[in-house]
């Protein structure tokens, strides 16, 4: 082997190892994606679990409002009056659903 395909070899070989290097770099990178990918899609679904909580709190209140007005002794009768309701419609499903 002549000297300049040493010097060939030796700088194909400081090519490969750069290549692996970055390859274990790109594989370790892609692995902390994905992970931070999940976390992102947990945290997505929690928000958006939240977000119909307040939507189903607000149709309540607006519910509420309505029929009561909403001041004192009348928000809370109004609230307990549409609780039951709820609770009625909830348990007339349970019967269609049996």
């Amino acid at each position: 082997m002549t000297e300049e395909q040493q010097k060939e070899l030796v700088t194909l070989e400081a090519q490969v190892h750069q290549v692996l290097l970055l390859c274990k770099n790109l594989k370790t990178e892609c692995t902390e994606l994905k992970q931070q990918n999940e976390e992102l899609k947990q945290r997505n679904a929690e928000l958006k679990r939240e977000i119909e909580d307040w939507k189903q709190q607000c149709e309540t209140l607006n519910l509420v409002r309505a029929f009561g007005g909403g001041n004192g002794a009348d928000f809370k009768e109004a609230k307990d009056t549409l609780s039951q309701m709820v609770k009625e419609i909830d348990e007339c499903i349970a019967m269609l659903n049996a």
